[in-house]
């Protein structure tokens, strides 16, 4: 075995083969002599100096009166079993460096949902130990409320299918944060067929969905702009524009109250429309009228919303504000709000208001200008309505003007239909463009026989013709200069 039998012959083999023990020699001579045998592994080294392991079993032999003779020493060269081994264990821990440092997570559960394996890539993830979760913690447990109505109608069903693919999932890490991840498991069963865990993967999605949500966002956020700017495009009813859009803000936002709050003359206010859930106070009620006084705006006018100040309020409790502000706020069952002007023009018109009744909430910036935003176009909806309004007003009153000069007109026109005077009207060239029945009646002539004649030279006696003539033309003369000068005509 060590390739130097002659030279072998008559030493202490453990010197000559310079053998390494796996304990002191001490220890193993100790229970060789109590146990009458030992055996382990050696570590020895041939002429050339190459390392063998061999399996070394040691039996101590005895006389007739129990006395150690001799020790038998067996052994065999393991070298390429133990080479085998030292491959394999090399390559299980490059397999367990591979499932616990993947870039993707593994875990398993057994039939009843616990895990029972899982990486460390996921654990990181997670921010758990592993003693934490082996055995103790359920899938289920990690999960987000929609995540656990996935599992529960998937899971049974994998245990018979034995696979499951890309299933999406909101999972808790243990400081309450969140991430998502894309699920693919199949089931290991034993021969007999019966499930015995779950093998799974895991990879983060969390950026994807984060995408997602961004473009959800936008996209929410410019329907919502779409329609709240089709309303005041395709109506002039200034109350059905502002309840579309507070309708389309409080579905949008998920809040829990969407309203518009108009101020008064006297900046006293009251709530002009909202949206709200039917479980909490309505502000806005037909056939009722609810002035709310705010002492802080009426006595300074509008207060920060004068100079185009959003206020955003995360918890009512918590963020400074006056009792009496606060006793305000709780009569609209407020818990945290945005509140952004409207304008018309340079003047303040009112406030739309955003409320989330059940809980404190942190108000993204994408939704704080998103309620700006909508507060523009409410401005322009407002002077929309204010100036049509104007119009119909300047309108009604024309046609109340029209229906006074009409109504003159009849009157003057009875008159001298039913005077008993000759009445005849002359162009500014003394062309007859009007006479009254009694004038016919005098005369004898028929309207086709008169209108359109000159007066003068068919109606008047020759002997006055030349006077009254030169009378008509200085009274036209004087009116025209009459009225240059009164429009600046000259």
């Amino acid at each position: 075995m060590a390739g130097q039998k002659p030279e072998a012959l008559g030493q202490e083999v453990h010197s000559l083969l310079k053998t390494q023990f796996p304990q002191p020699l001490v220890e193993i001579k100790a229970q060789l002599l109590e146990n009458s045998y030992w055996e382990g592994e050696l570590i020895q080294f041939t002429k050339d100096e190459r390392s063998i392991t061999v399996s070394s079993r040691w039996v101590v032999q005895k006389d007739g009166a129990g006395q150690p003779i001799k020790i038998l020493e067996i052994n065999n060269d393991i070298t390429q079993r133990k080479q085998a081994e030292l491959v394999l264990q090399q390559y299980i821990r490059e397999v367990e460096d591979l499932y616990n440092n993947a870039p993707c997570g593994y875990h398993s559960l057994d039939a009843g949902g616990t895990i029972v394996r899982i990486n460390d890539t996921e654990l990181k993830w997670l921010g758990y130990t592993r003693d934490e979760v082996l055995h103790k913690i359920k899938f289920l447990d990690l999960l987000s409320p929609e995540g656990k109505q996935i599992f529960y109608d998937n899971f049974p069903g994998f245990k018979q299918q034995g696979w499951v693919e890309n299933l999406e999932f909101q999972m808790f890490n243990k400081d309450g944060a969140s991430r998502w991840f894309n699920l693919n498991s199949t089931a290991i069963k034993d021969a007999a067929g019966n499930f015995v865990m779950s093998r799974s993967t895991l990879f983060d999605i969390s950026a994807r969905k984060q995408a997602e949500a961004e473009l959800l966002q936008k996209s929410r956020q410019e329907k919502l702009l779409w329609i709240v700017t089709q309303a005041i495009r395709q109506s002039l009813d200034l109350n059905a524009i502002l309840n579309t859009a507070v309708t389309e803000v409080k579905q949008t936002l998920q809040v829990d109250r969407a309203a518009i709050y108009r101020f008064n003359p006297d900046w006293s206010g009251d709530f002009a429309v909202e949206s709200v859930d039917p479980s909490w106070v309505k502000l806005v009620e037909p056939g009722i009228y609810k002035l709310w006084e705010d002492t802080y705006l009426q006595e300074t006018q509008g207060g920060r919303f004068q100079n185009n100040e959003t206020f955003v309020i995360t918890d009512i409790y918590t963020a400074g504000l006056q009792p009496c502000h606060i006793e305000l706020l709780e009569q609209f069952q407020a818990r945290s709000y945005t509140i952004v002007p409207i304008f018309s023009g340079e003047n303040l018109w009112g406030l739309l208001a955003i409320y989330q009744n059940a809980q404190p909430r942190h108000w993204r910036s994408w939704e704080i200008e998103l309620v700006e935003q909508i507060a523009n176009q409410l401005a322009i909806a407002i002077q929309q309505a204010e100036l049509y309004t104007q119009l119909q007003i300047e309108l009604q009153e024309r046609k109340q003007a029209e229906a006074t000069i009409r109504e003159a007109e009849r009157r003057w026109r009875s008159l001298l239909e039913n005077v008993q005077l000759i009445v005849v009207g002359l162009d500014r060239s003394g062309n007859i463009n009007y006479i009254n029945p009694f004038f016919l009646k005098i005369t004898g002539y028929t309207y086709p026989e008169v209108l359109g004649k000159n007066w003068f030279e068919n109606f008047l006696p020759s002997s006055s013709k030349q006077s009254i003539q030169t009378i008509f033309s200085e009274v036209m003369t004087e009116k025209c200069s009459s009225l240059l000068s009164k429009f600046d005509l000259d």
